[in-house]
């Protein structure tokens, strides 16, 4: 089985196999190698990824982004406190000192914590490389910054456990930089090391490590970094601060944690009833989305493929039932279960192939007939 690497950062993540002697960064829905960082709770239903930053600015204050930032870390602390003035969604204190992230969702208040919501975004990239390999993935190796605290660690291992995935290891990210760096040189020095410097500048931190390397060898000798200079300080340079309004929202539910076993386990059942609403709604989608593409193909042909072979009464009544239905799925059919649909598509199939089926039936025997005489 491939080994599965994940590298989530503070506003996107990636998703590497090691196979045929190389690692390959994988490709998601979208046919990018780089999956936004974002979870935005709908109405009904989740975005996650590319998904969930389509939907950012339509509603902000349920989008939730730079996960990297709370994962771990108490809500007094200072830097937490700085980053909390530019985010856009609500959160507060929890009863442990934690952080909370409140949201709107199926039409209730509801926390999460940012193990919670990390675990959601690893499922996602989990269902990636899943897709990609034609395979369940369970074991895999995680990147983390070298500042990350004990409490942060395990927070991370806490979230790929919720997600259904055994984090085989957490490497330090620059240490994975090193080794991408090293891992295919063939003229590496056997006696006096190579020393070089890796400059690690992402969103909202930086990071610098100095390897050594030998043939066959790699030490990391040292590293340093500062948790609050990124790119977005440098944007902030150029470009005048825009500040959000906020709102607190009242907390209803609180699951928080450190995690304890229970609450943990209370956690994967959780993200298992969203990711199987989740696919509920999809699975709607796509069936209303049939009904759509149905009527749309049948008028085509009636117009087109059918028009001469089909009388303009029998061509009005078939149009007429396929307009009745498009009414329907804009106005009362707008939101419906999926079962309705379903069964509005075997309606309309009956009704539409009862009054062709004579039709293709007279005229694939003349067909066979010209064809037999010629």
């Amino acid at each position: 089985m491939s080994v599965v690497g994940f590298d989530f950062g503070n506003e996107t993540c990636v998703v590497a196999v090691a196979r045929q002697r190389a690692i390959d960064v994988v490709l998601n829905d979208e046919s990018k190698r780089e999956t936004p960082a974002v979870i935005c709770f709908g109405e009904k239903q989740r975005f996650i990824g590319t998904a969930g930053a389509a939907s950012t600015m339509s509603n902000p204050k349920n989008a939730i982004s730079q996960i990297k930032r709370l994962i771990g870390r108490q809500f007094s602390d200072p830097e937490l406190q700085k980053d909390l003035a530019g985010f856009p969604f609500s959160v507060t204190e929890g009863p442990d000192g934690y952080p909370l992230i409140n949201v709107q969702f199926l039409g209730e208040t509801r926390s999460f914590t940012p193990t919670q919501l990390l675990g959601m975004l690893f499922s996602n990239l989990k269902g990636i490389a899943e897709k990609n390999l034609n395979a369940a993935v369970v074991d895999c190796c995680i990147g983390i910054p070298v500042y990350f605290t004990d409490l942060q660690r395990r927070a991370i291992v806490d979230a790929a456990t919720i997600a259904g995935l055994h984090p085989l290891h957490l490497i330090h990210e620059t240490t994975a930089t090193a080794l991408a760096y090293g891992i295919y040189k063939t003229e590496l020095p056997e006696t006096e090391p190579l020393n070089v410097a890796f400059v690690d500048i992402g969103h909202a931190s930086m990071q610098v490590c100095i390897a050594a390397y030998k043939k066959g060898q790699l030490k990391i000798l040292s590293h340093a970094f500062d948790r609050s200079l990124g790119g977005r300080d440098f944007d902030e340079v150029e470009a005048p601060k825009k500040k959000v309004k906020r709102t607190n929202i009242p907390v209803v539910e609180l699951v928080y944690g450190g995690i304890p076993s229970s609450d943990l386990q209370m956690a994967v059942e959780k993200e298992f009833e969203m990711a199987l609403q989740d696919r509920v709604m999809e699975e709607t989608k796509d069936k209303k989305n049939a009904v759509e593409a149905y009527v749309y193909d049948m008028r085509n042909k009636l117009y087109d493929k059918y028009q001469e072979f089909v009388t303009e009464s029998e061509k009005d009544v078939l149009i007429a039932k396929l307009q009745d239905v498009e009414d329907w799925l804009y106005e009362d059919g707008e939101d419906e279960t999926k079962s309705v649909y379903v069964a509005k598509l075997e309606e309309l199939k009956k009704a539409s192939l009862s009054r062709l089926h004579d039709l293709l039936l007279v005229t694939c025997y003349w067909l066979s007939q010209l064809k037999c005489y010629v």
